[in-house]
């Protein structure tokens, strides 16, 4: 499952693509992308990779949500908007950590 945004267009560099690229500035050589990867399939779209996504391709991946939002992509509405920030590893380690209790507490309410 992924998700599509347009958004404003994004500038590229105007360089020689790399051998084996194609022909579009926001292509890469195959590479594998990663559970919640944000790509750049053109100048105007990004694509989230969520499961049973693709693995891999040749598009450009600027970054990766965190396993702990995967959860508020899948609730966006059509036409909603959406908006990224970075965190460090720390940050993404507490939230997987606040996730996780958070789920916990739900399974004892359910148990109760």
């Amino acid at each position: 499952m992924s998700y599509r945004c347009k958004g404003p267009s994004i500038k590229f560099r105007n360089d020689k693509t790399p051998f084996g690229t194609g022909s579009g500035f926001s292509n890469v050589v195959d590479t594998a992308y990663p559970l919640g990867g944000i790509v750049l399939p053109n100048d105007e779209e990004v694509i989230v990779f969520l499961n049973y996504a693709t693995t891999g391709g040749g598009f450009m991946t600027i970054g990766t949500v965190i396993s702990p939002d995967h959860d508020l992509i899948t609730r966006l509405r059509p036409n909603g908007s959406i908006r990224f920030m970075a965190v460090t590893v720390n940050q993404a380690i507490q939230a997987r950590l606040d996730k996780k209790t958070q789920i916990q507490r739900v399974a004892e309410v359910i148990k109760a």
